[in-house]
């Protein structure tokens, strides 16, 4: 690992193999890559991991339910409803930064 931590919104699909329940109510999982993937990895001379354990937590959104994937993986340091609220932030932020894009477009007043 590089070092960094990685919050980021899970598809369905992407929950991985639930491994243990968390006291927060989000929960370890564990994903391993496909045959694809391994061989892509193989061709451009990359190593991987055999399995990548990271957090899900569920939460709220419009009505559905939604789901983040964390390497944070101590609920006690990194409360799930925190991380909730701090990616809830940064979506906000995207949204400013892609209605700038729309609105302003590849060279708008904005230097």
């Amino acid at each position: 690992m590089a070092g960094a931590d990685l919050l980021v919104r899970l598809q369905s699909n992407h929950l991985g193999t639930a491994q243990e329940e968390l006291p927060d109510g989000s929960y370890l999982s564990v994903a391993r890559p496909g045959k694809e993937v391994r061989l892509r990895a193989a061709r451009e001379g990359r190593a991987l991991p055999s399995h990548v354990i990271y957090r899900v937590i569920a939460f709220a959104k419009e009505g559905k339910v939604a789901h983040l994937g964390t390497t944070l993986l101590d609920p006690e340091q990194y409360p799930a409803a925190e991380l909730v609220a701090l990616y809830r932030e940064r979506w906000e932020i995207e949204l400013v930064f892609g209605e700038i894009k729309n609105h302003l477009g590849p060279g708008g007043p904005i230097r």
